[in-house]
């Protein structure tokens, strides 16, 4: 199944995204995976476009719990649209910034622990591109957002696709924060590349 905000999933076409990485993986895969993934939302808490990510998992078992894979994005939204300070903080690597990093870090943990425990065997995390420019390069990547405790558990397999290399300012959309398709088909190829390479349920 996919869950997770708008770079997962969105109605932004007229903006070029193509919908986000959802249709793109689906076309790469040659098939149709569940898609919870909702544009806006956040990962810590509900805000006015949805509730919080968290909820999209519950939703997908509902549906059938018998879930081996997660695609996923999520925390974006938890920067981009917090306070002016929480942005400001991140531009230049403050303390607030670390912060709501570290209760991001905490809320994945809380998320691949549950689904560890509902029987899911692999995560694969999608990371937003540095292109965006909203988080200091000495926050970017772990130094900013450490691996979730589970992960190192071993009840389940954590991926994570860096997209960095691939999808440059040039290639986000007006608003400066969303993949165009072509990127969207970069991130979703290097996701099934890595989920064939790893032998995970696709």
């Amino acid at each position: 199944v996919l869950i997770g905000d708008s770079w997962m999933s969105n109605t932004l076409q007229f903006e070029g995204t193509g919908g986000g990485i959802a249709p793109s993986l689906n076309s790469v895969a040659g098939q149709r995976y569940r898609n919870y993934g909702l544009q806006g939302v956040m990962l810590l808490m509900a805000d006015s476009f949805g509730p919080a990510i968290p909820s999209q998992w519950n939703d997908a078992k509902r549906a059938n719990p018998k879930i081996k894979t997660v695609v996923m994005t999520g925390g974006g939204n938890d920067i981009i649209q917090g306070s002016s300070t929480l942005q400001g903080s991140c531009e230049m690597g403050g303390d607030e910034c670390k912060q709501k990093l570290v209760a991001i870090s905490d809320a994945l943990d809380k998320l691949w622990t549950q689904m560890a425990a509902d029987g899911v065997e692999d995560i694969v995390y999608i990371r937003y591109t540095d292109a965006t420019g909203t988080i200091d390069e000495s926050l970017q990547g772990d130094k900013g957002l450490p691996p979730p405790k589970v992960c190192l558990s071993g009840k389940v397999r954590c991926h994570s696709v860096v997209t960095t290399d691939i999808v440059a300012k040039s290639d986000l959309a007006a608003d400066g924060i969303h993949p165009l398709k072509a990127a969207n088909d970069r991130i979703a190829k290097r996701t099934f590349e890595l989920m064939t390479k790893e032998g995970i349920r696709r």
